[in-house]
């Protein structure tokens, strides 16, 4: 909180408070009682709302007591931050007063408690933990969308704003996964979190790059010893676990990446060979699967295995890079929206209709061009912005190509996350499909820039990994 507060009694005349809020450059004042408790809270917002009707109705009283929020969010010093939040939002109130024994202490406002949630997405994870029921995580799902505006509103990092929400989509999916473990361990009297295993989270959620709207991408490693009843155990499991996750929020994967699936949940030997046969006989699946399941981490359970199938994955394309061509040839066969004409390029017919996918048609050649990279030179990383910064280190990429590629990175992204947002506040079901018309003049042009961007980065994956290096 901020402390000590600015504050007049009541009964003040309204330009003192505004003098004060000027010199001390505040958005907010406490308006206090006699006895010093506080009566109320004065705001910009309050003020330029209340003035108007003032104006409207010829009244020129002007003392703070009628322009002040009388029901201002009191809170103790004690109070949790993230229940602050909450308490704020709910109300639709930018401020907060912090009381002891009802006299005003301290202040603080929403984008305080934003900045330091941006800085540290534990506090908010620390509320995650104190929930013990799907309907409780299901709420906070369908809530995110506040806290990504208030994001949005208070910095300009899109990049970082997505590493924050997929910290919280991230504890939310584990917190599913305790509670589910919880219910199978009440049902069948097995512990299946000590069922040797990991369970990894793929693509998005891998490289902390998660929306509004991820999907399920999921699957379990097992260590080679496993036994056959332990991984009948896990098998059941995985289909509770799938359906609390679609409960919450998390929507069943549509190409079938998630732990329901048999070709989700193998043994390392068996993950290894698998993917070492998509390498080297690629096919449809094999291209469409690792383009998901090479940016894959662990979420729970025994990283090692993580780490020792990474190792294999990033030896075997060091033996055969060809396949980091193949799978950029793909990403090409989905053509950019932009005509050589420098216009946007539309569905024509449909239910989008007017529309693009961002992400499919801009979005995916960046992550994907820049992962080849990052697993040719056999990078760990997995987040793209810290996969570009390491390939411009080693000098993979040169400084203006990583540059104008996290430009173009962070215009795709702040639009996508925007439309989320506004189509959650209406209520509408969320996608990354942008009617170009519905952007400013000055976003076209940043998106049309970005687009051209894109396409030449492409070009260059294109050609380094077909033998013409640039």
């Amino acid at each position: 909180m901020t402390s000590p507060i600015f504050k007049v009694p009541k009964g003040t005349h309204l330009l003192e408070a505004l003098k004060i809020m000027a010199e001390a450059d505040v958005g907010s004042i406490v308006i206090t009682e006699k006895d010093g408790g506080i009566a109320g809270l004065l705001t910009a917002k309050n003020i330029v709302k209340k003035y108007y009707e003032k104006y409207l109705q010829r009244d020129r009283s002007f003392i703070v007591d009628d322009f002040m929020n009388l029901n201002p969010v009191c809170l103790p010093p004690e109070y949790p931050l993230v229940e602050a939040l909450y308490e704020m939002q709910t109300k639709g109130e930018d401020y907060a007063v912090i009381c002891k024994s009802k006299i005003p202490v301290g202040i603080i406002s929403s984008k305080d408690i934003l900045r330091i949630l941006f800085r540290n997405v534990t506090v908010y994870e620390t509320h995650i933990d104190s929930i013990n029921n799907l309907d409780g995580l299901k709420e906070i799902h369908s809530n995110l969308f506040k806290i990504a505006k208030n994001l949005v509103d208070t910095t300009k990092f899109i990049a970082e704003i997505l590493t924050v929400l997929s910290g919280i989509h991230l504890k939310i999916i584990k917190k599913v996964y305790s509670l589910t473990a919880k219910d199978y361990r009440e049902k069948f009297n097995v512990e299946v979190e000590k069922i040797p295993h990991c369970f990894i989270i793929m693509g998005s959620g891998g490289r902390r790059e998660m929306f509004l709207d991820p999907d399920q991408d999921n699957g379990f490693i097992y260590p080679d010893n496993l036994s056959e009843p332990e991984k009948k155990h896990l098998e059941e499991f995985a289909n509770y676990l799938v359906d609390n996750l679609d409960f919450v929020g998390y929507e069943k994967c549509e190409g079938n990446i998630m732990v329901t699936n048999p070709e989700m949940r193998k043994t390392l030997s068996e993950w290894k060979e698998d993917i070492g046969n998509w390498i080297d006989n690629p096919g449809k699946w094999g291209i469409r699967w690792s383009s998901i399941i090479f940016d894959f981490d662990s979420l729970y359970g025994n990283e090692s295995l993580v780490w020792d199938l990474r190792e294999f994955i990033l030896e075997k394309i060091s033996e055969k890079p060809v396949f980091l061509l193949q799978m950029l040839k793909s990403d090409a066969n989905h053509a950019i929206p932009l005509s050589i004409f420098g216009n946007f390029v539309v569905e024509k017919k449909g239910k989008y209709k007017g529309t693009f996918n961002l992400k499919r048609t801009a979005l995916m050649f960046i992550v994907d061009v820049t992962r080849a990279f990052a697993l040719y030179k056999k990078l760990k990383d997995l987040n793209t912005i810290s996969r570009l910064n390491h390939l411009e280190r080693i000098k993979a990429l040169s400084s203006e190509t990583v540059e104008n590629v996290k430009e173009a990175y962070d215009i795709v992204c702040e639009i996508i996350l925007n439309h989320q947002i506004e189509q959650a506040e209406k209520g509408e079901e969320l996608n990354k499909f942008i009617n170009p018309k519905k952007l400013s003049v000055y976003t076209q042009d940043k998106l049309k820039n970005a687009l051209k961007t894109i396409s030449k980065y492409l070009d260059k994956g294109l050609s380094y990994f077909g033998g013409n290096p640039f």
